[in-house]
């Protein structure tokens, strides 16, 4: 069964069972997650897990000294309809990466060019004055 076919079964299972019995999904889904970038289960409950076209959105919740807390992980489906979901999930992470240092670089450089410009309005302040 490939992961597609397990995400649907595990997604039906927390619709309709209190208490579903996931650990065969998890152990393929995990890993994935990890690649990805994206936070692992592990052993939260699994609150519901929403698949379309594009997308497979996990929400999870877990409870630490009465404090609740939940996440949500979105991943695209084509990482799980891929023929190997580990290697796709790595390189999602790294084209994320790699768009957000693009991004950041692209600011910095525009921080470089307006600051140069302020330096050389001030010399040419300083030099008027003398």
């Amino acid at each position: 069964m490939n992961l597609v076919d397990l995400t649907l079964e595990a997604a039906s299972a927390v619709t309709l069972l209190r208490k579903p019995n996931l650990d065969d999904w998890l152990k393929a889904i995990d890993p994935v997650l990890v690649a990805a970038g994206k936070p692992s289960i592990g052993r939260d409950t699994v609150e519901d897990i929403k698949v379309s076209d594009l997308t497979v959105e996990i929400c999870t919740s877990y409870s630490v000294r009465g404090c609740d807390q939940s996440t949500n992980v979105r991943l695209p489906v084509a990482i799980l309809i891929a023929d190997n979901p580990i290697q796709a999930a790595t390189r999602y992470k790294l084209s994320n990466a790699l768009t957000e240092a693009k991004s950041r670089l692209k600011s910095a450089q525009n921080a470089v060019q307006l600051h140069s410009a302020e330096v050389e309005r001030l010399e040419a302040s300083l030099a008027a004055m003398a």
